[in-house]
Parts: structure tokens; sequence; C-alpha cells
């Protein structure tokens, strides 16, 4: 059942390098947590609280990544705390 899950869901869900330029030159290539379906992007955390950091950190990824949607999550607490964020990418 696990290979048949995988499958179905490895051409979903993926962590792609994403290939960051200034000024026309190559600056390096980032991960931006997971990518599902070249749709959204999903940061996992594991941190006190979501922060400014972590935020200002995924919206740099929907920035370069020229996506719209991304969730922040964090495990750290006893309970799951998560942020939707939408921009106006794309």
């Amino acid at each position: 059942m696990s290979k048949l899950f995988y499958k179905e869901l490895s051409d979903k869900v993926l962590q792609a390098p994403l290939r960051v330029f200034h000024r026309n030159q190559l600056v390096g290539d980032f991960f931006a947590g997971i990518i599902v379906d070249g749709k959204i992007i999903l940061d996992l955390k594991a941190v006190k609280s979501i922060n400014p950091v972590a935020e200002a950190q995924l919206l740099n990824y929907l920035s370069i990544s020229h996506l719209k949607v991304g969730y922040l999550f964090n495990f750290r607490n006893t309970f799951l705390a998560w942020k939707k964020f939408i921009t106006g990418n794309g």
C-alpha cells in the first residue's frame, strides 16, 4: 500500500530547488519547503512560535516561485499552528 501511495504522491509533491536570479545573474538554488502539485508551498517548522522571520521566508519563496498560495506549519507545540498566505504572484 505504501508504494502505491508514494507513486501517487511523487507526481504531486516534491521538494524542488528554486533558481534565484538577481540582475539576470544566478545567485543560487534554494529549497522552498514542499511544493504540492506545482501550486502550493508547504513550509514546515518546529519553532517556539510562528514568527515574522518564518513568514517573510515563506513570502520570499512564493515570490521566487511565482506561486500564489503557501502554508506555514509549526509542529513544535502540543497543537499544530498554521497560517495561510495568498499573494498576487503569477
